[in-house]
């Protein structure tokens, strides 16, 4: 629907992507109107997708093997982070991250699983490129702003869960590398 939308016209398309119905005219109301999504969440994931679809010439093999590629982009960070940390688990940590049947299955077609799987590596990949003394790393910082809003988005809840668990991972990081053993139990 939305392919068909920016055949007929950029105007077209962004008065259905942003819902501005009030002023539209007969053909914006054409295409909006033929969509079944009420839920702003649902009707994001439907907009990011037709970007991909426009990508992948609106075939749907096509645009499902670009969002597969997008996706495994933030599962391949993830691996990438955890072998960083744990160098001699690399064979381990590819069976446990990339090579699990529900992590394949989840990553790798069009839903909402999808982008918050990319987002996630994306997010956690990115702050520790932050936390390593890079801070200012504008790419780092946009990325995970995307990320963030892309997770927010889609599933908020899983954004709200993760904030905690980087608090304290981050937290204990920055714990570990202070020398005094006294103050380093006092710290947690």
């Amino acid at each position: 629907i939305l392919t068909d939308a920016i055949l007929e016209g950029p105007k077209i398309l962004w008065e259905v992507l942003h819902r501005q119905l009030e002023n539209a005219d007969s053909d914006s109301l054409q295409y909006s109107m033929s969509t079944k999504f009420k839920q702003p969440r649902e009707y994001f994931v439907v907009n990011l997708t037709s970007i991909f679809t426009i990508l992948g010439l609106r075939s749907y093999f096509s645009t499902t093997l670009l969002v597969a590629l997008f996706t495994y982009w933030g599962v391949w960070h993830f691996f990438l982070l955890m072998v960083s940390k744990f160098p001699k688990l690399e064979k381990q940590m590819a069976f446990a991250i990339l090579f699990v049947p529900s992590v394949f299955f989840w990553g790798s077609g069009i839903s909402k699983d999808s982008y918050i799987l990319c987002g996630l590596g994306l997010i956690l990949y990115h702050i520790d490129v932050i936390f390593s003394g890079r801070f200012w790393n504008i790419k780092s910082l946009i990325i995970i702003a995307v990320a963030s809003y892309i997770m927010f988005t889609v599933k908020a809840y899983v954004l709200i869960s993760l904030a905690p668990a980087i608090v304290l991972w981050r937290t204990l990081y920055l714990r570990d590398r202070i020398k005094s053993s006294f103050v380093r139990a006092a710290a947690l």
